[in-house]
């Protein structure tokens, strides 16, 4: 959202506006305020850690190493049934509140991918089947969710530290942004190939002693991990002095703790945001270069609103161009984009009197990015084959599926008795795995058509079908021996003449 005398982007500037977001329909603040409860945290995130910086949200902060994951919608029947719509809006750092995914009420879950690591707010928007959304201004509410993603594990190094007092001493120094208290192990391996416990040498954290008395094999390991459960381990070996990396071997680190009630809790001072790498990753895909773009003017003045532009960036904000100019300023600008591509747009709006912000220049990062993909994802269904030794008459469906823009459950099989009829799913939101093992059920027939669509995130989508016709055959035909006659001997073959 943009503040000032620029145009402020919004999806449905139209809506009923609510005071403040905290006032109109009381049914619908309950609503609203019961869905964003019920946001709720998948298994593979992290426990929870609750923040204690300046200014931060009385909210627990959770973590991921995916970054990609569900954001389940929990709310019962009744409440559904009010609703049209429900909104995701996403902050990242210091950015504004972005609009990051609509879906109808009957969805189970959101759906998001991180562009980077870093911390993410999560607040949802209800609107109901007038249109009215609670709340009104996601800035003036406390977050519903906070995610910190977190895809890197931690940098581990082992040193030797020389001593004069003999023995060997070693250094781990771990370092990470989100790096969990604790969690450092350094183990030796005894002659009998067991790992035992170092501990800190006392008054220290990074410093560990190995036992001189101990029969060792010469080799010590170290293991970290972080809040997302990244985890790290490396090896060294005293007696070659040669430090050996295992983190990307198959060598596991040993077992982590990370149950919520062991979890110290995080310093006073909170580690930075990454930098924003220059293209913002939250984009909207659209698969028509035909946009309509709705926007909400704010702190109009005395003289009006005088002009309002949409400048446009195809290089990530390097440079900026004047796409055109919403001659009626009223919301929304309908324009075309130069084709496919990533497009970053910004409003600038002017009151009667010239005055406003200035448009955007190098460097600047624009209010709202926009793919414009309209290319079909490629896709060919291969052919369905009877599994051998299975009785119960399954089928294996494969298939190849490309493009840029496939999303996770992109793939849908269906089948028919006639090509020209009604055809019925064989199973939805398949993933892009190019192999569906069906187990045909008896009402299917013996005889049928089999098809496969493929939709981008775009929304375009391919429809292929198999060629021949599916025949479930699942007789074993077999021959039992009637009788035995003898047969008239064949006549002899007369000789060939020369």
């Amino acid at each position: 959202m943009i503040s000032g005398d620029r145009g402020r982007i919004a999806r449905n500037p139209r809506r009923p506006k609510c005071a403040g977001g905290r006032g109109g329909n009381r049914k619908g603040v309950r609503i609203g305020r019961a869905v964003a409860a019920a946001l709720l945290i998948l298994t593979f995130l992290a426990p929870a850690v609750r923040a204690q910086g300046q200014g931060q949200p009385k909210l627990e902060k959770r973590f991921s190493k995916n970054a990609q994951f569900k954001l389940p919608l929990q709310m019962g029947d009744v409440e559904r049934q009010t609703l049209r719509e429900v909104h995701l809006y996403v902050k990242y750092g210091n950015d504004n509140w972005v609009l990051a995914d609509k879906v109808a009420p009957t969805q189970s879950h959101f759906t998001f991918k991180a562009p980077r690591d870093g911390e993410y707010w999560f607040s949802i928007v209800t609107v109901d089947q007038a249109g009215k959304a609670i709340p009104a201004d996601v800035s003036r509410e406390e977050p519903a969710l906070i995610v910190v993603v977190d895809t890197q594990a931690p940098q581990l190094d082992i040193s030797v530290v020389p001593t004069s007092a003999g023995g060997t001493v070693l250094r781990c120094e771990a370092r990470d942004a989100n790096l969990a208290a604790g969690t450092l192990k350094v183990e030796y391996q005894t002659t009998e190939t067991t790992w035992m416990p170092i501990d800190p040498v006392p008054g220290t954290a990074d410093l560990f002693a190995v036992p001189a008395d101990k029969a060792t094999t010469g080799l010590v390991r170290a293991s970290v991990s972080d809040w997302a459960k990244n985890a790290v381990c490396k090896e060294i070996n005293l007696k070659a002095t040669t430090p050996v990396d295992t983190s990307k071997n198959d060598v596991p680190p040993p077992k982590v703790e990370s149950t919520s009630d062991k979890l110290p809790p995080l310093p006073d001072k909170l580690p930075p945001l990454p930098e924003k790498s220059p293209a913002v990753g939250i984009r909207h895909l659209l698969n028509s270069a035909r946009v309509s773009l709705d926007y909400q003017i704010d702190q109009v003045g005395p003289s009006g609103v005088g002009r309002v532009e949409i400048w446009m960036t195809n290089d990530e904000g390097k440079t900026w161009q004047k796409l055109c100019e919403d001659k009626d300023r009223v919301s929304p600008a309908e324009f075309d984009l130069p084709g496919e591509g990533l497009y970053g747009l910004s409003v600038v709006v002017t009151n009667g009197n010239g005055q406003g912000d200035p448009p955007p220049g190098k460097g600047d990062q624009p209010d709202y990015w926009i793919e414009v993909d309209t290319t079909k994802p490629v896709a060919q269904l291969m052919g369905a084959r009877l599994v051998q030794g299975d009785a119960s008459g399954a089928l294996q469906i494969t298939w190849q599926a490309n493009d840029k823009n496939l999303g996770a459950d992109c793939v849908s099989l269906y089948y028919a008795a006639q090509r020209d009829g009604q055809w019925l799913p064989i199973a939805k939101g398949l993933k892009n795995d190019g192999s569906y093992r069906w187990s045909v059920s008896r009402d299917v027939g013996a005889e049928f058509y089999v098809c496969m669509e493929v939709t981008d995130k775009a929304g375009n989508m391919t429809r292929c079908e198999l060629q021949e016709k599916v025949v479930l055959d699942m007789s074993r035909p077999k021959a039992k021996v009637l009788g035995v006659s003898a047969s008239a001997p064949h006549p002899p073959t007369p000789p060939t003449g020369n």
